[in-house]
């Protein structure tokens, strides 16, 4: 899906600057004039398990988030299907409302898409142990 909207874009370099300076531990695998690929962990607490996240992100699309590891996330007794993701096979998280206004092209992923990734497993933690859903959002 396209980003519809005039703002200007940060480039692919330099989202990879900010990406290697935010995570210094993670690796960009995919790096190609309009295209990066990201691999990294993040824990969202000191108690947290370590999660491994991948970016993938094409110049005027929208970034897409999946979680690696573990390979299947787990869900609370009663629970049929994982909250606020796109796709559960692939794990693909949603983060954001695709309007343009919370991401958009003119944002840094890692002042963006990787907090909100820790936030969305912040509150992927707390619905396992409650099995209510406390991130906000809208369902799929």
């Amino acid at each position: 899906m396209a980003v519809k909207n005039k703002t200007r874009c940060v480039s692919i370099p330099t989202q990879v600057r900010f990406l290697k300076e935010s995570f210094p531990d993670s690796k960009i695998t995919t790096y190609m004039g309009t295209r990066l690929e990201w691999l990294g962990f993040l824990q969202p607490t000191p108690f947290s398990e370590r999660y491994k996240i991948k970016i993938e992100y094409l110049l005027g699309e929208w970034p897409k988030i999946y979680v690696l590891q573990p390979k299947k996330l787990k869900m609370p007794a009663g629970a049929k299907k994982l909250q606020h993701i796109y796709n559960q096979k692939t794990q693909q998280l949603c983060l954001f409302y695709p309007d343009g206004i919370q991401w958009n092209r003119s944002k840094l992923l890692a002042d963006t898409i990787l907090l909100w990734a820790s936030e969305w497993l912040y509150f992927y933690e707390i619905w396992l142990e409650t099995g209510e859903w406390k991130g906000g959002g809208t369902s799929h």
